[in-house]
């Protein structure tokens, strides 16, 4: 089962940002490098495909029933270059979100670094 390049590209997409901006919060799971989030109607799950932190990536999608059902299953290596930078910012915005990382909180440790007073 797979989505068309362009499907999944606006997929991998809006995951992201909805992720960004903290509508939609990823976990850790069972496996290395996993992170899973839910909707109402879908389980998401991206990892990388040698549990190394790097690409390439495999993404799936379940159906969120008793019995789930996996509707498509996809490789970065499977795409094109820019779609595989679409499966990296993915995953890498489900780690900082697994791991509660912001980009707030960049902006709050370089605003403490400015406050330090020189010795």
């Amino acid at each position: 089962m797979a989505l068309n390049a362009s499907n999944l590209g606006s997929v991998l997409g809006k995951l992201f940002a909805k992720t960004a901006n903290g509508d939609l919060t990823w976990s850790a799971s069972n496996e290395p490098t996993e992170y899973k989030t839910g909707t109402t109607k879908f389980w998401y799950y991206i990892k990388t495909r040698d549990e190394d932190g790097v690409a390439p990536y495999r993404f799936q999608v379940f159906r969120r029933d008793a019995n789930p059902v996996k509707l498509a299953e996809e490789f970065s290596v499977d795409q094109d270059e820019a779609l595989a930078q679409k499966f990296a910012a993915l995953h890498e915005q489900a780690f900082r979100s697994a791991n509660g990382l912001r980009r707030e909180l960049s902006e709050e440790i370089l605003s403490d670094l400015d406050d330090i007073e020189p010795f």
